[in-house]
């Protein structure tokens, strides 16, 4: 009796163990970068280049590569970003009341797990939910000197939502913020726009000046000082369909379509609001880009 009783005792602690092996952090910690690397970044002739950077690490998580848990406010529910894993993405936010840096980060499973995600209560969430959940960190891109920190959930680990609160505001932020000049002469801007990354923010008073990806919608602008920034198709409500490894791809939407096609240069814009994110393949040495998720989070400026 006596080992059997020591056996369950060990078994406990254990098990206390394997699940005390993830920390606890906050998006905050997991997105924050300390500002001398930044500037190093920012030093760095052609960082944002299209190619390996042998110091890319200078922009991205110190938690990249670890199983963390974390509690957090979901901002984006599942099924409004495309992205390539389906409806499995959602942007989730530091649940600080202060948190108007390094808060949002992306919540983005794996196609192959979405049996498990589903029975882990990844479709359960609605926006302004918090949520507890436990998730590998890593980048997207990775080796280049832009990428987004993103969080894969674990399969079996279930999410539990703990309570809800009013979403937050978006940050009003300036497009030289992120990017100074017009790609390809200009310079994305490192130390300014990494903390915002994964954050709602909204710009006021730009002008469309190029269609970035006609097959995709997108568009870049520029504000009074010439400086540019580009829209990102993340959501659903600004996408001319995209994507063949989607199950199914996501089809255009049909509103924005007729929208897109009558945008031309000079077009103004009143407010755009959006996420902070970037892109892989060619587009991304834009850097930061801005991903509007609802049909009101572009609003064109009247006609005089």
């Amino acid at each position: 009796m006596k080992r059997v009783a020591l056996f369950v005792a060990m078994w406990i602690v254990m098990v206390a163990a394997a699940l005390a092996q993830y920390p606890m952090v906050t998006i905050q910690q997991i997105q924050q970068v300390p500002a001398d690397s930044l500037a190093a970044a920012d030093a760095i002739a052609n960082f944002a280049a299209n190619s390996a950077q042998s110091r890319w690490t200078l922009q991205t998580s110190p938690y990249m590569g670890d199983t963390v848990q974390v509690t957090a406010q979901v901002m984006v529910p599942p099924g409004l970003i495309t992205y390539t894993s389906d409806i499995w993405t959602m942007l989730l936010y530091d649940t600080a009341a202060s948190a108007n840096q390094w808060a949002g980060v992306l919540l983005r499973g794996n196609l192959a797990d979405s049996t498990q995600m589903k029975a882990d209560g990844f479709l359960n969430v609605e926006a302004g939910d918090i949520i507890t959940v436990t998730g590998v960190i890593s980048e997207f891109p990775t080796v280049r000197g832009f990428s987004a920190t993103q969080m894969a959930p674990i399969p079996g680990k279930p999410i539990s939502i703990i309570g809800a609160a009013p979403l937050h505001k978006p940050v009003v932020k300036n497009v030289g913020d992120f990017y100074t000049g017009v790609f390809s002469t200009g310079k994305v801007q490192f130390a300014t726009g990494e903390p915002y990354e994964g954050m709602l923010v909204e710009f006021h008073n730009v002008t469309v000046n190029n269609k970035v990806n006609q097959a995709r919608g997108t568009f870049s602008f520029v504000d009074a000082a010439g400086n540019e920034v580009s829209e990102y198709d993340w959501s659903r409500y600004f996408t001319l369909g995209h994507g063949t490894s989607q199950l199914p791809p996501w089809p255009a939407d049909t509103a924005w379509s007729r929208i897109y096609a009558a945008i031309g240069n000079g077009t103004r814009i009143d407010t755009i609001r959006g996420y902070i994110t970037c892109a892989s393949g060619s587009e991304g040495p834009r850097g930061y880009r801005i991903s509007p998720i609802y049909p009101n989070d572009i609003v064109f400026a009247k006609a005089p």
